[in-house]
């Protein structure tokens, strides 16, 4: 393997490891997201109850963009022989 494929190999993997990372980060928002949902004394507070329903959406959107570009960073680094 050449030095370019190396230093290629190197920067797919960083790239699939922030991504997980991104996916893991999200996936921990979401859960305390669905948490502060589940709440009783939410429901008290009609704002808050959108607010905390869009910032839900927002995270669930964010976690599916995330989750493919980790799918696409594993195969280019796979791709590359990694």
């Amino acid at each position: 393997m050449t030095h370019a494929a190396k230093l290629e190999l190197g920067r797919l993997r960083r790239a699939v490891a922030e991504a997980e990372k991104r996916v893991a980060d999200l996936d921990t928002e979401k859960h305390e997201l669905e948490r502060r949902f589940a709440g009783s004394e939410l429901y008290d507070d009609p704002a808050a109850v959108v607010a905390l329903g869009n910032a839900l959406e927002r995270v669930r959107s964010a976690s599916a963009l995330a989750l493919g570009v980790w799918e696409a960073a594993v195969l280019a680094f796979e791709a590359a022989g990694g």
